[in-house]
C-alpha cells in the first residue's frame, strides 16, 4: 500500500498519531526536530525548526542545513507506524508531498511498490556532491564520533556502499544501496559504474586508512579516483581509554585475515602492539597463540563494542586473556604492552 500525503500530516503519523486534525494532536515540528537531531543536526538547526510557525517553513531550514534526507526518514517512520497499525497485514510505503504536490521524501518500500506497479517516482534531487567515490570513516560506532565532514558526505550522497549494519544505520531510506559481501570485486565494479553519474558514499568503520575497504579499492582499482573522509579509529579510542600515546604502536589486523605469524613477530619485537581481532580469531584465541610463544605474562587490554552502550573491557595478562570464553569479546580491539 502506498501512503501519500502532506508532509505535515504524515509527520504526525511518523510519531504514531493517526488522528491528524490539529485540534486533536500536533507536534509536527517537534517530530521534525527530533528526527533532524538524530540525523546529526546542530543545536541551532534544531532550535530553528522548533521556532518555525509552519512545516512549510521547516523545509527551507532543512535544505539550508543539508538535511533534506530527514523527509525520507520521516517517510520510513510513517510506513513503519502505519504497517504496525494494521497488524502487519499490509506492506506500506510512504511518499511525503508539499503543498504543490512535489515529492519531499520517500522511503525504500514506496519506490519498490511504485516500480512493481510500473511507475517511477520523481525523487527530489538531494546530492550536493559532485559525482565520484567518497570513502567515509564512521568512527568506532557511536554517532557522536561521526565527524561533521562525514555527515556532509552522508547527507549529500545519493548512493551508498558498505556493510549491512552501516547501510542500515546511515543510508537514507530511499537511497540506492549496495551491500559489501565476500564478493568485493562486485562492489568495486559497482563503484566504477555508479560513480560516473552519482555521488557514492563508501561507509567504513573507524578510519579508512587503517585496515578498511579503502585498501581493497586501491588494490583492485588503483586508477579509480576516490576522496577519503577520515574518521576516528577504534585504535585511537582504545588508547584513549588507557590514557596513553600510540605513536610507537604496531598495528596488526586479524579481522578476516589469518596473519598469526605477523602478530607473534610484532609482540616479540615491540612493546606496544594493537590487534584488531575478528569473528574467526577471537581475543581468547589470540591469547592462546601468544601463550604458546612464552608471552603469557605480558600485560593486555581488550575492548569490545567500543563507544557503544554495551562496551566491555578486559584488563590482565595474556594468560588471563587466553582463559576467556571464545564468545566473549568476539570482535575486539586488543592492546598488548610490555
Amino acid at each position: 500500500m502506498l501512503l501519500l500525503g502532506h508532509h505535515g500530516k504524515l509527520s504526525k503519523v511518523a510519531a504514531g498519531v493517526f488522528h491528524t486534525h490539529s485540534r486533536v494532536a500536533d507536534g509536527r515540528l517537534e517530530v521534525l526536530a527530533a528526527v533532524a537531531a538524530a540525523e546529526g543536526a546542530a543545536a541551532e538547526t534544531v532550535n530553528e525548526l522548533l521556532s518555525c510557525t509552519t512545516v512549510e517553513a521547516a523545509v527551507g531550514v532543512l535544505e539550508r542545513a543539508g538535511l533534506a534526507q530527514v523527509w525520507d526518514c520521516l517517510a520510513a517512520r510513517a510506513s513503519a507506524r502505519a504497517q504496525a497499525f494494521v497488524g502487519n497485514r499490509l506492506r506500506v510505503g510512504t511518499v511525503l508531498l508539499d503543498r504543490s504536490g512535489a515529492i519531499l521524501g520517500v522511503d525504500r518500500v514506496a519506490t519498490e511498490i511504485a516500480a512493481a506497479l510500473g511507475a517511477k517516482l520523481s525523487l527530489p534531487h538531494r546530492s550536493g556532491l559532485a559525482p565520484g567515490v567518497y570513502v567515509v570513516g564512521l568512527g568506532p560506532g557511536a554517532p557522536e564520533y561521526v565527524t561533521p565532514a562525514a555527515w556532509r558526505v552522508i547527507r549529500g550522497a545519493s548512493v551508498f556502499v558498505g556493510g549491512a549494519g552501516a547501510l542500515e544505520r546511515f543510508a537514507p531510506p530511499a537511497a540506492e544501496r549496495f551491500p559489501v559481501t565476500a564478493d568485493v570485486q562486485a562492489a568495486v565494479r559497482f563503484l566504477w559504474e555508479r560513480a560516473r553519474a552519482a555521488a557514492v558514499a563508501v561507509l567504513v568503520s573507524g578510519d579508512p586508512g587503517l585496515f578498511s575497504f579503502l585498501g581493497t579499492i586501491k588494490r583492485l582499482a588503483p586508477e579509480l579516483p576516490v576522496q577519503v573522509v577520515p574518521g576516528v579509529s577504534a585504535a585511537a579510542v582504545a588508547f584513549a581509554r588507557l590514557g596513553i600515546t600510540w605513536e610507537d604502536a604496531v598495528f596488526v589486523s586479524l579481522h578476516g585475515r589469518q596473519e598469526t605469524e605477523r602478530v607473534v613477530d610484532a609482540c616479540l619485537g615491540h612493546a606496544k602492539v594493537l590487534v584488531f581481532t575478528g569473528k574467526n580469531f577471537s581475543p581468547a584465541a589470540l591469547g592462546r597463540l601468544l601463550l604458546r610463544h612464552g608471552l603469557g605474562a605480558r600485560r593486555v587490554y581488550a575492548f569490545d563494542n567500543l563507544s557503544l552502550p554495551g562496551e566491555q573491557r578486559f584488563g590482565g595478562t595474556v594468560a588471563g586473556l587466553a582463559a576467556l570464553d571464545d564468545e566473549k569479546f568476539a570482535n575486539a580491539v586488543v592492546i598488548i604492552l610490555g
